[in-house]
Parts: C-alpha cells; structure tokens; sequence
C-alpha cells in the first residue's frame, strides 16, 4: 500500500474540498434556475381561475358554471398554488442549507477575510439570521409573496363571484389553510437550520486556523458601536 506524506494528504484533503465546494456552487446555481417552474405555476394557476371566473359570469357569450363545478374548479386553484408556495420555502431552504454546507468549507480554507461582512460564516450567523423563521433568498422570497398574495386574490375574487354557501364553506377554509401553510412553514424549516447549525457549533469542528474570528469579532464589535450611535 503506498505511504503518503503530510504534504500530499493535505493536498489531497484540499482537492477533494474544492470539488465539493464547486458542487455545492453547482446545486445553488441549480436552484435559482428552478425560479422558471414558479413562473409556470403561477401563470398556469391564474389562467385557470381567469377562465372559471369569466366561465362564471352570466354574460351572454359565457357558460354559466354551476356552483358546484366552481368550487371544484377554484379548490384546485389553490391547491396548485398552495404546491407552489410549499415548493418555494423547500428550495429556500435547500438554498440555506447548501449556505451552510458553503461556509463550512470556506471556513476551513480560512477564507473569512475574503468573505463580506454580512455574508453568515459561523454557526451563531445562522442561528440568529434563519434559526427563527427560515424565509427563502430574496430571489425566491418574490415568487412566495407572490403565491401568498395569489391565494389571497382567488379565495377573496371566488367569495365575491359567487356569495353562496357552498363556495364560502370551502373555499375560503381552502385558502386559509393555504396561508397558513405558506406562514407556518418557514418556523418549521427554522428549526431544521437551527438543529444544524447547533449540531455544527457542538461538534467543535468550525474553525479556522487562522484569526478570522478575532477579525469577525472586531467587525461585531464595530457594528454594535456604530448602532449604539
């Protein structure tokens, strides 16, 4: 069996780092080209309700759906765009987690200089920043909102359609139950990224070898200053 030096195992250690760490660039850029898919469940979604609702109206030129046909109609609606928002907050944080995946390794190269001051390179950064409620990157957050707002618009436009009792008794609990969803979620994947980030910090196995963190704590020390001012 070939014997290998302290030098070349080292190298061999940061090769196989590197790769990793160009995967994990790989799987983030992956999930910002995944933005397209919500592009086509939100207009997927809002042209189907368009449709039910001028199908709905009583215009001569219109079929007049039947309530029952409506809700059904409407509740898949929801249901899809209940999907997307679910869908956003998974990739959120699969985005945060490859983050924390990143900041190890770039921990390891001692890196931390390079890094810009607001970027979370520690376990407490992601304790404090996603540890409470995991909301995705902004280029994702805009497309959550934008679901959000979607299930607001379809449950509110089908009550005021169609005031009867059967769209008001299901539809507008479906839309509830979709918001809700969409809020509550992020504390749960908050949680996920706070059970990590404390396992991590436990382990003992982040840090750098150099003085990064006299530096980060400098950087803190500066930035609590400036807000005291």
């Amino acid at each position: 069996m070939a014997e290998y030096s302290n030098h070349d195992k080292d190298s061999i250690k940061g090769d196989i780092l590197k790769n990793f760490h160009q995967l994990m660039i790989v799987a983030l850029r992956q999930r910002e080209g995944d933005i397209i898919q919500f592009v086509a469940i939100l207009a997927a979604a809002l042209a189907g309700f368009g449709w039910l609702a001028k199908a709905s109206s009583a215009g001569a030129d219109s079929v007049n759906l039947s309530s029952g046909v409506f809700v059904i109609g409407t509740v898949g609606v929801l249901l899809l765009l209940t999907v997307g928002t679910v869908y956003a907050l998974a990739l959120g944080y699969n985005y945060r987690y490859i983050i924390l995946q990143l900041a190890k390794i770039e921990a390891k190269w001692c890196v931390c200089k390079s890094m810009l001051v607001n970027w979370p390179r520690c376990p407490d950064d992601f304790i404090k920043k996603y540890g409470c409620y995991c909301k995705p990157p902004e280029i994702i957050q805009v497309f959550w909102i934008a679901f959000l707002v979607a299930i607001a618009g379809v449950t509110l436009s089908a009550a005021f359609l169609k005031p009867v009792a059967l769209v008001l008794g299901v539809i507008i609990p479906a839309g509830c139950v979709g918001l809700l969803l969409g809020l509550l979620l992020p504390c749960r994947y908050g949680r996920k990224i706070r059970k990590l980030a404390y396992a991590e910090k436990k382990s003992g196995g982040w840090l750098c070898e150099c003085n990064c963190d006299n530096d980060k704590k400098e950087v803190n020390d500066r930035g609590n200053a400036d807000s005291a001012v």
